[in-house]
C-alpha cells in the first residue's frame, strides 16, 4: 500500500473580541464543528457570517468524512457534525452520539476527474473527454490518486463509479485500478497531490471548482453512484441548543446562496 503524501486538517478559529482568551473572558457562547474536508470554504464563509451576526465563537475542523466520525466516537469535542457519506453519519446515530432528530441534507455534490493544470499529460487533442474514454487514457499513462477506496467516502464512491461504468460498458478497469492508485484520506489531500505531482484523478467537484491549479476533464454522471449528499447532524451533549441554531443557519436562503458560490448543489 502507498503511503499517504499528505494529511489535509484546518482549525479555524472566529470570534469578535480581540483574542481567544478575551473572548473566553467574556464568556461567549461558542459552537465546534467537526466537518469532512471538501466542505471548508463555504463553511469558513459562513461560520464567520454567523459569528459576527450572532457573537458567538465558531470553531471547525476539516478531515476525511471517516476520521471525523472517529474523532467523535473517542468523545474528542464537538457541536455539530457534517459528512459527506450517509455510512458514517448512520453509524454515529447507531451509537447515539447524534441527535437523530436535527439530521439535515445540506448541499449536493458530484465527483469530477481533473489533472494537473501542469501535467504533462497532453489530452487537449482527444475529442472524447467522456469519463470512461479518459480515466482509461490516464490510466495507461500515469498513477492517478484517489480517496482510499476502504477508508474514505470519496473513495467508497470513486469505487461504485468505476465498477458501475465497468458494468455498463463491459471493460475491467477496477480491476487495473485499485492496486495502483496512491490513495489518499480525503479530497483536498487528492487534489493537493494532483496538483502538484503533475497527474490525474478523482475529486469532489467542488474541490476542483474555479481551481486554476487544476483542469476538470470530465464531471462524472450522477447516476454511476449514490447520490453524494452532505449531511449536518448535531452531536449529543451539553450545547445542542447553540448547535442546533446554528445547524438552522446552514439551511438558511443566505447559505444556499454561499454554497452555489462554491460549486454546490442545493434543492
Amino acid at each position: 500500500m502507498i503511503k499517504y503524501l499528505l494529511t489535509f486538517q484546518l482549525a479555524l478559529f472566529l470570534y469578535l473580541a480581540p483574542g481567544f482568551a478575551i473572548a473566553k473572558m467574556h464568556d461567549l457562547p461558542q459552537v465546534t464543528i467537526l466537518a469532512t474536508s471538501s466542505f471548508s470554504e463555504p463553511i469558513t464563509e459562513l461560520a464567520r457570517i454567523y459569528s459576527k451576526e450572532k457573537n458567538i465563537i465558531v470553531t471547525a475542523s476539516f478531515d476525511g468524512t471517516a476520521e471525523q466520525a472517529r474523532k467523535i466516537e473517542q468523545g474528542e469535542q464537538a457541536d455539530i457534525f457534517i459528512s459527506s457519506h450517509p455510512l458514517w453519519m448512520s453509524a454515529l446515530k447507531q451509537k447515539g452520539l447524534v441527535d437523530v432528530y436535527s439530521l439535515t441534507n445540506l448541499v449536493r455534490n458530484k465527483l469530477a476527474l481533473i489533472s494537473s493544470a501542469n501535467s504533462k499529460l497532453n489530452s487537449s487533442a482527444i475529442t472524447d473527454k467522456s469519463f470512461s474514454y479518459m480515466l482509461n487514457y490516464f490510466n495507461k499513462r500515469s498513477i492517478m490518486v484517489m480517496g482510499d477506496f476502504e477508508e474514505s467516502a470519496l473513495g467508497l464512491y470513486t469505487k461504485q463509479t468505476i465498477q458501475n461504468t465497468d458494468a455498463s460498458e463491459g471493460r475491467n478497469l477496477w480491476k487495473e485500478l485499485r492496486n495502483r492508485i496512491i490513495p489518499s484520506p480525503n479530497s483536498k489531500n487528492a487534489l493537493y497531490l494532483i496538483a502538484h505531482g503533475e497527474t490525474a484523478g478523482i475529486v469532489y467537484y467542488s474541490d476542483a471548482y474555479k481551481n486554476k491549479e487544476v483542469n476538470i476533464i470530465s464531471v462524472v454522471d450522477d447516476t454511476k453512484h449514490d447520490p453524494i449528499i452532505y449531511q449536518g447532524a448535531v452531536v449529543a451533549g451539553e450545547n445542542m441548543s447553540q448547535a442546533r441554531d446554528f445547524l438552522i443557519f446552514l439551511q438558511s436562503a443566505q447559505a444556499k446562496e454561499v454554497y452555489k458560490k462554491y460549486g454546490l448543489a442545493v434543492d
